[in-house]
C-alpha cells in the first residue's frame, strides 16, 4: 500500500495552517516605496526622512537600509550607513523611516534583513535614483502646464516630474505628466526652472503639475469640485512640510470675464486656505502676474493683475511670482497667447531667479522705446510694455488716458523729430515718452520690480516728468518706492517744484524728480519692489507725462547692520574686527552668520559624523561671499576646492549651507570659514576656525 500521498499532503496542510509565508524564503521580497527617480523634500538642515516601505517573508529578527550615492557628475549625495527600519516585523507589509539622510542625489536606496545573529537573510533589495531636494506643485491655467511651443528639454537629469495617478516619477522634459485631464502636449517653463535650480542648488527637484488648460479661479474652488481635486491630490500626497510651495500661473480667463479685482482675490484666497487645510500645514504659495488674454480685454488684465497683487501683499506665507502680462510686446508667443521658446525661457527663469532671491531691481523699459517707434506726434493708447496703469485705489484699469507718445510741437514747442535735437528734448531718454491724461485723480503707472526689498540696501529711484507748452494743466506728481503694496518712501510736487528744479522754467523739457530709502539691515522676506507713478490731480486737461525711470540699488548692508546694533558705523565698538560680547565672533562674523553683537553667541559650525560642516548664514547681500579652508597645521591653508556646497533658503534672507564632503585629504585637520564684503575694504577679522 502506497501512503506517499497521505504524508504529502499532511505537509500541505501543516503548511497551509502555518500562514502563506511559512514556506517563503526569509527576506525582503519588494519594495513599493520609495519610487525610482522620485525627490524627497529637504529640511532647513539640509536633510530629510525617506519613507521606506515594502514586504518581506519569513523570521527576521530586523529590517535595515542605507543611502548609496550615485556615481558620476552630479551625484552631490553623502550617503548614510546602514540604519534600523524595522524590528521583528511580521511578514508581510513592513514600513519604516530612513532618517537624516543628506541632501543630494542620486541615491540607491539598499534595504536588507538580518536574522537574531545579525547574518543577512536574503538578498538586498533596492530603487535607484532616489534625491533629497526640492519639490514644487504647480498650478493654474494654459501657461502653467504644456500647451507652449515647442516642448522644452531639461538642461539637468537631476529634474523629476510626477504622474499623480500611478505614483511614477520621470525625467521632466515636456510634456509633463496630465495630471489634471487637460493638461496639453507642448511646452512649459518646468524643464528651465527645474534646471536652473539644480544648477544653483546642487540637489535634485522634482515638479507636480496640476493645472487645467482655459480654467477660471472661480473653476479651482473647492466648492466647484471641478479644477480643485487635482491640486488636493498633490498637496496630499506628500507629508507636513514635503514639499517648498505651489506655484500658481493663472488669470487670463478671469481677464477675459472681467473678474473684480476683489472677487478674484478672494477666490484665490479660498482656494489657498483649502489647500493648507488639506495638506495639513501652512502651505507657502508664489502667484505669478499674469493676465493677458488679448488687446481687447485690457480693462479685464489690469483688474485681475490687481486681485493678484492683492493676494500676495494681503496673505501670509504668499510671494509675488512671475510676471509675463508682456511676452505678446515682446515676440514671445507662439500663438495668441502661450510661450514660445523665448517665452517658455523667459517664464521659467522668472520663477527660478524669484525662488533663488537672485532676481534683480531693475526697471524694464524704463526709457519707454520697447515696441514699434512711433511717428512724431502719435501716440499710442494701451499697455505699456513693463507697466501697469492702474486707478487711485490700485484695483483696476485708470478711466484716464495712458500709453506711450512721442512728443511733437503740438504739446512741446520744440519735439519736432525734424528739429535740431531730434526730437528728444532735454531729460528725455528717447523719443518716446509714457503719459496720463485726462480722467480721474490718482491714475497711476507702476512698476512691478522683478525682485524684493532687500536688507541693508540704499535704493535710489529717478523719473523725468515733462511740462508741456500747449496749455494743459500739469497735474502735480506723487513718486514711490513699495514694498508689499506699502509705500517706503514717497516724494510729491506741483509744476513749481519741478520749476525750482529746473533753474526758474521747468517747461519743454524733462526734470528729473528722485527720492531714496535706505532699508534696514533686517527685513521681512518676500516683500515684493514696485515704483509708482502717480498723477495727483484729475481733470480733462490734467496730465503727467515721464520718462527715463531708473532705480539704483547701493548695497550697505553692514553699514546698515552697525547703525541698527550701535546707532552708528562710527562708533568704536561697531568696528567689523571689535568683539563686544567677548564670544570670540568678531562684529563681521556676527553680522555674516546672523549673530547678536551684544549677546554672547558662539557660531555654530557644525561639523557632522558624515564628515559635512554645517552653518546659518546670510544670503541675498551683494558682494557678500563665503570661502571654505582647509589645513592640517593652522599655518598653510588651501582652498576646500574638493567641497560641494549646497544651500537651503531660509526665511527673512538667510539661508543654511552645507559642505559635502569637506576633507579632500585625509591630513586635513582643521577647516576656516572666511566671509567678504565687497562693500567695504576693512579687516573683517573674520576667521572662523573649526578642528576635525
Amino acid at each position: 500500500m502506497n501512503r506517499f500521498p497521505s504524508v504529502i499532503s499532511a505537509i500541505l496542510l501543516a503548511a497551509s495552517l502555518a500562514g502563506p509565508d511559512a514556506c517563503a524564503v526569509p527576506g525582503v521580497s519588494a519594495l513599493t516605496a520609495p519610487r525610482p527617480r522620485q525627490v524627497v523634500q529637504r529640511r532647513a538642515d539640509n536633510r530629510a526622512e525617506i519613507t521606506i516601505a515594502g514586504t518581506s517573508a519569513g523570521a527576521i529578527a530586523r529590517i535595515e537600509a542605507r543611502a548609496v550615492p550615485g556615481t558620476g557628475a552630479g551625484n552631490a549625495g553623502a550617503g548614510t550607513g546602514w540604519r534600523l527600519l524595522a524590528e521583528n516585523p511580521a511578514p508581510g507589509a513592513f514600513t519604516g523611516t530612513l532618517r537624516d539622510v543628506p541632501a543630494g542625489g542620486w541615491y540607491r536606496i539598499e534595504v536588507r534583513a538580518l536574522d537574531a545573529a545579525d547574518a543577512p537573510v536574503g538578498a538586498i533589495t533596492s530603487v535607484d535614483r532616489v534625491g533629497v531636494g526640492e519639490v514644487f506643485i504647480t498650478a493654474g491655467q494654459s501657461n502653467s502646464v504644456c500647451f507652449g511651443a515647442p516642448p522644452q528639454v531639461v538642461e539637468d537629469d537631476r529634474v523629476s516630474t510626477l504622474a499623480l495617478a500611478a505614483n511614477a516619477w520621470s525625467p521632466a522634459s515636456d510634456p509633463q505628466p496630465d495630471n489634471s485631464g487637460f493638461a496639453g502636449s507642448g511646452g512649459s517653463p518646468w524643464p528651465r526652472f527645474g534646471s536652473r535650480l539644480v544648477a544653483a542648488w546642487n540637489v535634485p527637484v522634482g515638479i507636480v503639475c496640476t493645472g487645467y488648460g482655459g480654467a477660471g479661479v472661480a473653476q479651482f474652488l473647492p466648492s466647484a469640485n471641478q479644477f480643485y481635486p487635482a491640486l488636493r491630490s498633490a498637496v496630499q500626497r506628500f507629508p507636513a512640510g514635503g514639499f517648498r510651495a505651489v506655484l500658481w500661473h493663472q488669470g487670463e480667463t478671469d481677464a477675459l470675464h472681467q473678474t473684480a479685482a476683489a472677487l478674484y482675490a478672494s477666490q484665490l484666497q479660498t482656494i489657498i486656505a483649502q489647500s493648507r487645510a488639506d495638506a495639513g500645514w501652512a502651505v507657502p504659495w508664489g502667484v505669478a502676474q499674469a493676465a493677458y488674454i488679448s488687446a481687447a480685454h485690457y480693462p479685464g488684465q489690469e483688474g485681475v493683475n490687481a486681485g493678484q497683487r492683492a493676494v500676495c501683499f494681503n496673505t501670509a506665507n504668499v510671494f509675488r511670482g512671475a510676471r509675463t502680462d508682456d511676452f505678446h510686446l515682446e515676440g514671445k508667443l507662439s500663438d495668441t497667447v502661450h510661450f514660445n521658446t523665448a517665452g517658455l525661457a523667459e517664464h521659467g527663469d522668472r520663477w527660478a531667479d524669484l525662488v533663488l532671491g537672485t532676481a534683480q531691481p531693475s526697471v524694464k523699459n524704463g526709457d519707454l522705446e520697447a515696441g514699434v517707434a512711433l511717428a512724431d506726434g502719435v501716440a499710442q493708447i494701451g499697455q505699456i510694455a513693463g507697466f501697469n496703469a492702474f486707478n487711485a485705489a490700485g484695483d483696476a484699469l485708470t478711466d484716464a488716458s495712458a500709453g506711450v507718445f512721442n512728443p511733437a510741437p503740438a504739446s512741446y514747442a520744440s519735439a519736432s523729430d525734424g528739429g535740431p535735437n531730434g526730437g528728444v528734448l532735454p531729460g528725455m531718454a528717447g523719443r518716446q515718452v509714457a503719459f496720463l491724461h485726462g480722467g480721474s485723480a490718482g491714475a497711476s503707472l507702476v512698476q512691478q520690480l522683478p525682485a524684493t526689498l532687500r536688507a541693508g540696501t540704499r535704493y535710489e529711484v529717478r523719473v523725468a516728468l515733462g511740462v508741456r507748452t500747449n496749455g494743459d494743466l500739469f497735474g502735480d506728481f506723487a513718486i514711490a518706492l513699495m514694498a508689499g503694496g506699502t509705500v517706503l518712501t514717497e516724494t510729491t510736487g506741483t509744476r513749481a517744484t519741478l520749476d525750482a528744479l529746473a533753474d526758474g522754467n521747468a517747461a519743454g523739457r524733462f526734470t528729473d524728480v528722485s527720492l531714496r530709502y535706505d532699508s534696514p539691515s533686517t527685513i521681512a522676506s518676500d516683500q515684493a519692489l514696485d515704483i509708482r507713478i502717480r498723477r495727483v490731480m484729475g481733470v480733462a486737461s490734467a496730465y503727467l507725462d515721464c520718462d527715463n525711470v531708473r532705480l539704483t540699488a547701493t548695497p550697505r548692508a553692514f553699514a546698515a547692520w552697525q547703525t541698527d546694533h550701535f546707532g552708528s558705523p562710527a562708533n568704536a565698538n561697531a568696528a567689523a574686527a571689535a568683539d563686544p560680547d567677548h564670544d570670540s565672533l568678531s562684529n563681521f562674523l556676527e553680522f555674516a552668520l546672523d549673530r547678536a553683537p551684544n549677546v554672547p553667541d558662539p557660531a555654530a559650525l557644525e561639523f557632522r559624523a558624515d564628515g559635512s560642516l554645517f552653518i546659518q548664514r546670510r544670503r541675498a547681500t551683494p558682494g557678500l561671499a563665503f570661502q571654505l579652508e582647509t589645513s592640517p597645521d593652522l599655518a598653510v591653508w588651501t582652498s576646500a576646492v574638493g567641497a560641494l556646497e549646497q544651500t537651503v533658503p531660509l526665511g527673512g534672507g538667510f539661508e543654511a549651507a552645507t559642505w559635502l564632503p569637506v576633507v579632500p585629504g585625509a591630513l586635513q585637520k582643521f577647516f576656516r570659514l572666511r566671509p567678504t564684503l565687497a562693500e567695504s575694504s576693512a579687516d573683517p577679522g573674520a576667521d572662523l576656525i573649526l578642528a576635525q
